[in-house]
């Protein structure tokens, strides 16, 4: 399948067989509760009062999770800069700062592309 939007990769250490431009179904991931402006984040699963009932790290196999919206210059939703690991990890205000910095290149990067392309 040829990715939606060209430049895409996907890194798969978790072996998902996910592919660029492939979708997950929604209902089966944690991105289904994915809102601008909202992170959701968990250092360990199997100890956490929500995502230890929540079925998407049982069927993935995952521990920790990082989901960061990605918002478009017009404010909707692009997607998410996600991260797994099947072990637990500490998620401390450090790491976390990292990641939405992270996210929000990614996502000046959109809005660039998108100015570009209009």
């Amino acid at each position: 399948m040829a990715p939606r939007f060209p430049g895409v990769h996907v890194l798969d250490g978790l072996e998902f067989g996910l592919q660029p431009g492939q979708d997950l179904v929604l209902e089966t991931t944690v991105c289904r509760e994915l809102r601008p402006g909202r992170t959701t984040s968990f250092g360990k699963a199997s100890a956490h009062p929500v995502y230890s009932a929540h079925p998407a790290p049982r069927i993935y196999g995952f521990e920790s999770h990082i989901s960061i919206p990605l918002v478009l210059a017009d404010g909707s939703l692009f997607g998410s800069l996600c991260a797994l690991d099947p072990r637990p990890a500490t998620l401390d205000a450090a790491v976390m700062q990292k990641v939405e910095a992270l996210a929000a290149s990614i996502a000046a990067q959109l809005k660039l592309e998108a100015a570009s392309a209009a």
